[in-house]
């Protein structure tokens, strides 16, 4: 994909041990300015998942409609965003209860992976210099507050606030729990 010229690769897959051969694919593609993202997985644990655990990719929790974690999403520092992920209405290979059409109300966190994997096509659509880093700062900074106790990235995704963002910092940028304040993790941002 990247050698094709693909700019952004949605990973709705994960499992809890981590692969040398994954993760060399996944740095080939950060340098070449691919953006990654990845489901956080659906096991309601704080155990990383990859290829979301991996710094260079978007790892992205679940959230339902009443803007809380979703029942099954995974959840810690390492989950960058949340998109919605609960009862989402989409095609289907076989004939599902709706009519006998191919649409059927799913859940996941492979679902919600193509709402960011779409803000990332509008920012890309409006700038294609963004590198995958600041992209990543973009969307965990453009947020909807989520109300919950647990940690399910910097907050919901927000399409409209990502795209009027127009200026981003450089350096070492802090990421704080919007449960307690404290830094659960830090992101390098080199802008040159």
């Amino acid at each position: 994909a990247v050698d094709h010229g693909a700019k952004v690769i949605s990973m709705s897959m994960g499992t809890s041990s981590e692969s040398l051969t994954q993760k060399a694919a996944l740095e080939y593609a950060t340098d070449n300015d691919v953006t990654l993202i990845a489901a956080a997985g659906n096991s309601n644990i704080d155990t990383i998942e990859y290829p979301a655990g991996y710094n260079n990719v978007i790892s992205v929790g679940a959230v339902d409609q009443n803007n809380k974690k979703a029942d099954f999403s995974n959840y810690g520092y390492w989950i960058d965003i949340a998109a919605p992920g609960k009862d989402i209405l989409t095609t289907m290979s076989t004939k599902s209860p709706i009519n006998n059409l191919r649409y059927d109300f799913v859940d996941g966190t492979s679902v919600a992976v193509p709402y960011i994997s779409g803000i990332v096509g509008l920012l890309l659509s409006k700038n294609d210099n963004l590198k995958p880093e600041e992209i990543k700062w973009i969307i965990k900074n453009s947020v909807d507050s989520i109300d919950d106790d647990v940690y399910v990235g910097s907050g919901r995704i927000n399409a409209k606030k990502a795209l009027n963002i127009e200026k981003i910092p450089s350096g070492l940028v802090s990421i704080s729990s919007p449960i307690n304040g404290q830094i659960i993790r830090q992101d390098r941002i080199n802008i040159i």
